[in-house]
């Protein structure tokens, strides 16, 4: 049985990128390592739809990327124009400013040291969300002799809905809400602008209701004298497609769960499921250790929520509009996911027992976001290809001295048998992956970073 490839969708600037061949091969080879192409325009791109999105309606919001998505300061510097960044540590605060950023064009998320707290509170204009009352009070003991503003982080305890159980580690619950307003109507030097939340869940009918639930809050605490807060947070969690089908992602979960019921041989490493087991005639859990696409994405999922109807029939934007209320959001996966390109050489192509595997001069958490593989296929760029060479299946295999060093546990087919030298290209890798989990293990280095620019041609990014 023949094994189904899984190819995504490539945009212009990719296709860019594979052109220019010849500037990939020189540019690995004098790295000597793998690297991370950043297309910043993609980023851009996506950022403007947002923005569009919410004008469309007649929402003033803001769009604040969260810069923990990408270590590019092509697409940071790129995105200054179009959007607002959201920081998480200090060093991102350091970066954002050097890129030109203007403090009341920063929030900051997050858990932050007494030490980040400090830098904050010095750059008048940045907003503060603040996650606990902790966190809070030790704000307040640095805030004393400065203006700060600042949105209090919503916990799942007074956004679940009915039902739902889920805890986070982030966010107030009721009692702790009642106690950080307590201590912001008795600490003068610090606004409370409005409050903010970001659920860890795909699921559309979660996060309205959660939206829903986070306005009343902020309606109820302009009648309790808070008239500033006027803004509402709802975060990140907008997803992306990777630039794979609805079809294609389906395609790929009815190929697992086939292979899991014995409808079809197993085209993963050693039987791997992905978290799914047969139970009887059925099949049990969910799939875990890839990254799933999500659908609707973007500002298709932006738009589902906005159009949400409270128990009066009246959508959330208008809700927004009627109270001259502003919503910000805080996208990273879908601003950044198709503005990133990730190339590594093939070190050798060997079998093993039956099977055949790939190494690439690379490793796993260089390529995967918190062990999540991507589904797509990547595109192999040989040097050459002799006759009837065609259709080499294989698993593809990192450089370290780990059995657990697999780029992809599925086995994937090629089209045809890799050399040394040769180039392994993955795309939509701009959002976490090559970065976020990339470690030095056993000394091999970081991918380079490079940005491909308006005239096709790569530098190096910095």
């Amino acid at each position: 049985m023949s094994l189904p490839r899984f190819q995504t969708e490539l945009t212009p600037e990719m296709h860019r990128v594979l052109q220019a061949e010849a500037a990939l091969r020189r540019t690995v080879a004098s790295e000597g390592r793998p690297i991370a192409i950043s297309l910043p325009q993609a980023a851009v791109a996506a950022a403007k739809q947002f923005r569009a999105e919410l004008a469309a309606v007649a929402v003033e919001g803001r769009v604040c990327v969260a810069h923990k998505a990408t270590n590019s300061p092509a697409v940071l510097r790129a995105l200054r124009s179009v959007a607002a960044i959201d920081v998480a540590s200090r060093v991102e605060l350091a970066e954002v400013l050097r890129l030109g950023y203007r403090p009341d064009n920063i929030i900051a998320t997050g858990p932050k040291s007494d030490r980040f707290l400090g830098e904050l509170v010095g750059l008048a204009g940045c907003t503060i969300v603040v996650d606990s009352v902790i966190e809070l009070q030790r704000l307040m003991g640095q805030a004393q002799d400065y203006p700060v503003s600042v949105l209090l982080r919503l916990g799942r305890p007074i956004l679940n809905q009915p039902g739902v159980t889920r805890k986070s580690r982030f966010g107030l619950d009721q009692e702790q809400l009642a106690r950080a307003v307590e201590l912001l109507a008795k600490a003068r030097q610090i606004t409370l602008r409005g409050v903010a939340f970001h659920l860890d869940s795909r699921s559309l009918t979660e996060r309205c209701h959660a939206a829903e639930v986070a306005l009343t809050t902020l309606l109820e605490l302009q009648q309790q004298g808070f008239a500033e807060a006027t803004v509402l947070d709802i975060g990140g969690g907008y997803g992306t497609s990777y630039g794979l089908s609805p079809a294609t992602s389906q395609r790929f979960e009815d190929t697992i769960r086939g292979a899991v019921m014995g409808q079809r041989p197993s085209l993963t490493w050693q039987e791997r499921s992905y978290g799914l087991r047969r139970d009887g005639q059925h099949i049990a859990g969910a799939i875990t250790g890839v990254d799933m696409p999500s659908y609707p994405d973007g500002v298709d999922r932006l738009r589902a929520v906005l159009a949400h109807r409270d128990e009066y029939e009246v959508s959330l934007a208008d809700r927004l509009a009627e109270n001259l209320l502003e919503l910000w959001i805080e996208p990273g996966s879908t601003v950044c996911a198709a503005a990133g390109m990730f190339v590594a050489e093939v070190i050798e192509a060997r079998p093993c027992g039956s099977d055949n595997l790939v190494v690439v001069d690379a490793h796993r958490n260089q390529m995967c976001f918190e062990h999540s593989e991507h589904i797509a296929d990547p595109i192999l760029l040989t040097q050459a290809r002799t006759a009837n060479d065609d259709n080499y299946a294989a698993y593809l295999v990192g450089h370290l001295c780990a059995e657990t060093d697999f780029l992809s546990f599925r086995r994937i087919t090629l089209p045809c048998r890799p050399q040394p030298g040769d180039l392994m290209v993955w795309t939509h890798t701009g959002a976490y992956r090559s970065y976020f989990s990339a470690s030095r293990a056993i000394g091999h280095p970081l991918p380079a970073l490079y940005v491909m620019q308006q005239d096709g041609t790569l530098k190096e990014d910095v």
